[in-house]
């Protein structure tokens, strides 16, 4: 069972960034930046609890469902996140015949986290839906007629909802809703487009498009 949590308060940051860039010739750029994030009355997202007789008195309308479990957003006290990411973008003009069309959009980006006053847990775990590992890569090809983009996005693992406690919520509660720290989750996305431009016999300027969205790796 879930339900909001009237009580939030919003979250506030503190960011810190250092980027460095390159331009290349005839056209493109390469990037590389660092980057620390300080962020106060950050919100958890799902956080159990079990329903306890405490529990139940803060909000009889749990009262049909004790010793469950019930999530809800709950702010913690902070959390700190610093990394690195680098980014590479150039047509590939200087390449030999044919080649010459293909051009390289790429960037990775690494992060690490860690959380103070996750209710109910005394440790540091990463902050949630943030993956360490990320990246994005995009060979495309324009040549004459045609123009093609492939694009592969991929998310790391990381920690979609907190089920780890190790703190009693009241005198009446057991400790740990789960014995496993954290639910996890990646995701990887391909998409595709190929377009070629309509003869000029046509009365205007057209083009003709194959897209697929949407193709999802497993995680």
């Amino acid at each position: 069972m879930s339900f909001g949590n009237p009580n939030l308060k919003p979250t506030h940051a503190n960011n810190y960034d250092l980027l460095f860039e390159q331009y290349l010739k005839p056209l493109g750029v390469l990037q590389a930046g660092f980057f620390y994030k300080q962020l106060s009355d950050p919100i958890y997202e799902s956080v159990s609890k079990v329903i306890t007789p405490q529990v139940i008195q803060q909000n009889p309308l749990l009262a049909p469902y004790p010793n469950g479990t019930v999530s809800q957003p709950i702010n913690g006290s902070g959390a700190h996140l610093y990394g690195f990411e680098i980014a590479y973008q150039q047509p590939l003009t200087f390449l030999p015949g044919l080649l010459s069309g293909f051009g390289l959009s790429a960037n990775y980006g690494y992060t690490k986290s860690s959380t103070v006053g996750v209710p109910l847990r005394t440790d540091h775990p990463a902050l949630q839906r943030q993956a360490p590992n990320t990246f994005n890569f995009s060979p495309t090809y324009d040549k004459g007629r045609l123009s093609a983009r492939l694009g592969l996005s991929y998310n790391g693992p990381y920690i979609w909802s907190y089920v780890y406690q190790n703190l009693q919520a009241d005198s009446t509660s057991p400790t740990g809703v789960s014995p496993s720290p954290c639910l996890w989750e990646s995701k990887g996305l391909v998409e595709t487009l190929i377009c070629t431009s309509i003869p000029k016999w046509t009365r205007k300027p057209a083009s003709a498009c194959m897209a697929v969205y949407n193709l999802l790796l497993p995680g």
